[in-house]
């Protein structure tokens, strides 16, 4: 009797087995061409060392130089993700001066991430009737940012 009990439960296992938990994700096909491009998103960092001194993508660059770069962001589509770095020891007036530069060249957008900066410093929020409005591009943006 227990015999069949057992073949019987045997049985029922292997028929009824747990179904498998998973998460579907369509992915996109790739192109004809066959050029899937670059697996990481584009992005940009731009530090402020504790001197006052600016680096973009960790490469030195004067005031001037870096007001080129950001020129050459704003026509790129879709905009590089731009990470605002600067050091907890950075002055806030250079770090407000280069803000100031970033708001003239309108790139405090959805792309424009602080990185680390709440680790040092706590900064204000202002009203939302204050912020300026700025059109909408398209952000090239990764994940867990």
């Amino acid at each position: 009797m227990a015999a069949i009990w057992l073949i019987s439960a045997t049985m029922v296992m292997a028929v009824y087995t747990n179904p498998a938990h998973a998460i579907l994700v369509d992915l996109p096909l790739p192109t004809m061409s066959g050029d899937l491009g670059s697996l990481s998103t584009v992005g940009n960092r731009l530090s402020i060392a504790r001197d006052g001194t600016l680096y973009w993508n960790s490469q030195l660059v004067s005031e001037g130089e870096l007001s080129k770069l950001l020129d050459q962001t704003m026509v790129e589509f879709p905009q590089p993700a731009l990470w605002f770095e600067p050091d907890g020891d950075a002055s806030y007036e250079s770090a407000a001066h280069v803000l100031a530069l970033l708001r003239e060249k309108q790139l405090l957008d959805r792309c424009f991430r602080f990185s680390n900066a709440p680790l040092y410093r706590q900064y204000e929020s202002p009203q939302p009737s204050e912020l300026p409005t700025f059109q909408r591009r398209d952000c090239d943006m990764p994940s867990g940012y």
